[in-house]
């Protein structure tokens, strides 16, 4: 089977492209999953298929690095960057321990740490 959106082929049995990362949608091919969850529920559940972006709509590295510099204690850049779980944990720990030096000193290294090792966004999508 081929990606609808990359035209790779897809390995049976994954429910995202290795190549771009778009969700499988094996009812448009006739054929069926052979993971545990069908498309079928999770388009029940509330789920939808999310179109990967185009090269034109990927993250900036430049706004991401410049986030991480002015407002990284914040996490402000990791929001951007689509990872919503890190960026909130460098926002708590700020607002609630902001008065202690330590904690303050460990989230502003972190956040160094993370724009100079991270390269792609949340969904695995290479900064342009």
């Amino acid at each position: 089977m081929k990606c609808e959106y990359c035209d790779n082929p897809v390995p049976n049995g994954v429910t995202r492209c290795p190549s771009c990362g778009a969700a499988v949608n094996f009812q448009a091919y006739g054929e069926a999953p052979t993971s545990p969850v069908s498309p079928v529920s999770s388009q029940a559940s509330g789920m939808a298929f999310v179109q990967p972006r185009s090269e034109n709509q990927s993250r900036s590295r430049i706004v991401y690095i410049l986030l991480g510099v002015f407002f990284g204690i914040l996490g402000i850049h990791n929001f951007y960057a689509g990872r919503t779980y890190r960026g909130l944990w460098q926002l708590l720990i700020t607002l609630f321990t902001g008065w202690f030096l330590l904690p303050l000193l460990a989230v502003w290294v972190w956040s160094i740490v993370d724009i100079c090792v991270i390269s792609t966004d949340g969904d695995g999508t290479k900064f342009k």
